[in-house]
């Protein structure tokens, strides 16, 4: 392949346009490769593709330049150097975090055209259902209709965190939960999983030390829906310390845009004062028209961790093998753990001269898990079915865990 460099600035910007994934209009950031076939014009920007064309044609002379692109982030760009000199890894490594911020802000912008989008689409929305209402109804009537829907359902959600209120106390039980759809947001409401039962039992926990009543651990989605379950739970996280910047966040919602406000200022409280990193999780995912379980999650897991989770895995597993290993020795928080013996161990540990028998898997873990609630006021995060059958993993285990330390 040769490397012989014969090429002028309009030959390069012409090459660049022809490049895959390459705008012209706003190009991302960064070092360019690129292989031209002189003889036919063809450009390409691997060399596999230089090999599939040369299986293809004979040709096997290439000329190969690098390139940097600069873009001033106001749709301005332009070309740095070219040459056949591969850039040195300081160089790499600049335009790297010039490329993470082109995404950073092509991001941004996605985000403000869908917000936009959507923001009209509920004021046309708002305009129809008004027009339509008052074609049938007169203001007092529908207001009097509205205030009756609104106790009703009120009271319906008052019960509800009342039951809940109970099992949480009692143990926080699972709900029964089949599947069942959400007429208002069209929001599923899905059989619970570990994960979705462990973390909903953290947030229950936090929330009910914070005077809060406690969420649906079963439709987590709509509970998280208009942030103001989540203001409640920074609330008591941070206790306190940011109480005049949640103060903005909305208690009644009434439409998407205010709702995409309230993300905005908790996502600011979260990124911007707290420092926790958010790894790309999206609001939107939570409150927007489509959305998403696992991002929600991860976002209570992102919390966990600032919160609660003081050291990593191997600082965790070293704290509890002295206590455990009089029963069992252990090696890890999966396998470990399923047989229910080191979390007696590990409270017979904790309370010397306090013994528990050991029987089968599932009475172990009750037994022990009742233990922690009572004497250390420990919310038991787990099921004992989902760690003997594995599907409590070692993320939730560590999280348990963690909350006896």
């Amino acid at each position: 392949m040769s490397n012989k460099l014969t090429v002028n600035k309009q030959q390069v910007e012409s090459w660049l346009t022809k490049l895959p994934g390459f705008d012209p209009k706003d190009p991302k950031p960064g070092h360019y490769q690129i292989f031209l076939c002189p003889e036919t014009g063809a450009v390409f920007h691997s060399r596999e593709q230089t090999r599939a064309y040369t299986r293809k044609t004979q040709i096997t002379d290439f000329v190969s330049i690098w390139v940097t692109v600069e873009n001033d982030g106001k749709g301005g760009w332009k070309l740095g150097n070219f040459s056949s000199v591969q850039p040195s890894a300081q160089e790499m490594k600049i335009m790297r975090v010039k490329a993470d911020e082109y995404e950073k802000r092509k991001s941004d912008q996605r985000q403000k055209e869908q917000e936009k989008i959507m923001a009209q689409q509920i004021e046309e929305e708002r305009l129809a259902k008004l027009a339509k209402e008052n074609q049938g109804e007169n203001s007092m009537e529908i207001q009097r209709r509205r205030a009756e829907a609104a106790a009703d359902e009120e009271e319906k959600k008052r019960r509800e965190q009342e039951e809940l209120k109970k099992k949480l106390m009692e143990g926080g039980a699972r709900e029964d939960t089949s599947t069942l759809i959400n007429a208002d947001n069209g929001l599923d409401r899905v059989k619970v999983s570990a994960q979705e039962n462990s973390y909903g039992k953290w947030v229950n926990d936090k929330l009910t030390r914070g005077g809060h009543a406690p969420i649906r651990v079963d439709n987590m989605l709509k509970e998280f829906y208009d942030g103001t379950v989540l203001k409640k739970l920074l609330g008591v996280l941070t206790k306190g310390e940011y109480e005049d910047k949640l103060k903005g966040v909305s208690m009644k919602p009434y439409n998407k845009f205010v709702v995409s406000h309230n993300f905005k200022l908790l996502w600011g409280v979260m990124g911007d004062n707290e420092k926790i990193d958010l790894g790309g999780i999206n609001s939107v995912s939570i409150w927007g028209g489509h959305p998403c379980l696992k991002t929600l999650i991860g976002l209570i897991r992102k919390l966990q961790c600032h919160y609660d989770f003081v050291g990593g895995r191997s600082e965790l597993l070293e704290w509890v093998r002295p206590l455990t290993e009089h029963r069992k020795k252990v090696d890890n928080f999966t396998s470990d753990w399923e047989d229910g013996t080191a979390f007696l161990a590990l409270y017979e540990s904790i309370f010397p001269g306090k013994t528990l028998d050991a029987t089968d898997p599932a009475t172990n873990m009750k037994v022990a898990f009742k233990s922690f609630s009572t004497d250390l006021g420990v919310v038991p995060l787990l099921e004992p079915e989902d760690v003997i059958s594995g599907e409590s993993d070692e993320e939730l285990t560590m999280m348990y865990i963690a909350s006896i330390r």
